[in-house]
């Protein structure tokens, strides 16, 4: 059985445990419907594979081994996807 969800229905389940605000799960919500809009929803799943960081240098915190210069060396990395009107950033874990 199949359910299609809404941007909505998505961003109530993502922001429930605090992993990614409103505006990141809508940012996230269009990438995945863009990449594959018929895959199955598996909120457990995404928020194990996607992480929503506050700031760039929070990402170079988390990852200091690698000595990341700046978002354009991290998409060499990884997905990055930016969130309009912050310095908000979600990533593709690696």
């Amino acid at each position: 059985m199949i359910d299609t969800i809404t941007e909505y229905q998505f961003v109530n389940e993502m922001i429930k445990h605090n992993h990614f605000t409103v505006q990141g799960s809508k940012v996230l919500f269009e990438y995945l419907e863009e990449i594959n809009p018929n895959a199955e929803f598996d909120p457990v799943d995404i928020r194990c594979t996607y992480n929503e960081y506050e700031s760039f240098e929070e990402i170079q915190e988390q990852y200091s081994n690698l000595d990341i210069k700046s978002i354009s060396e991290l998409k060499d990395y990884t997905i990055v996807l930016e969130i309009p009107d912050s310095n908000r950033l979600i990533i593709l874990q690696f």
